[in-house]
């Protein structure tokens, strides 16, 4: 159970996970939680749109390179929500057409795998602060 925040006072922050590596979903989903956020998780690209159509997650971390649909098709889909969360890319591809194109995407940020724990948490952070101040909207990418 979470008891607190990253914002004292604010009720939790909710944030869905989804790789389809169920090893990794556990360990980011630990880091968060240990960071006081909500966490949701899933291991395909259904289950997250169906996840987030339900529960309504303020930041949603996406692989993309997952079974079908594929992080590309869920970001287009939860982009295009009438309250769509902000958006955390993760990629372990360095394929100049993949990054290119999930730029395009209006991600708040592009992480690279393997992510570190500070890493995630920042990005996370930072996506709380964008979707508090949606004029501000330039793609991050961090290593």
């Amino acid at each position: 159970m979470v008891t607190e925040s990253l914002a004292a006072g604010q009720p939790p922050v909710r944030v869905l996970v989804a790789d389809d590596s169920d090893l990794l979903v556990g360990l980011l989903a630990s880091w968060l939680e240990d960071a006081g956020v909500a966490v949701l998780t899933a291991t395909t690209g259904q289950q997250a749109l169906d996840v987030a159509a339900v529960h309504h997650p303020d930041v949603v971390v996406l692989d993309l390179i997952m079974p079908q649909p594929d992080g590309f098709e869920v970001c287009a889909k939860l982009k295009r929500l009438r309250e769509p969360p902000e958006i955390i890319l993760m990629t372990g591809v360095s394929d100049v057409h993949h990054l290119n194109r999930a730029r395009d995407l209006c991600a708040a940020t592009l992480l690279r795998k393997p992510l570190e724990a500070e890493t995630l948490i920042a990005a996370v952070m930072a996506a709380v602060r964008q979707r508090a101040n949606p004029q501000r909207s330039a793609i991050r990418t961090r290593p």
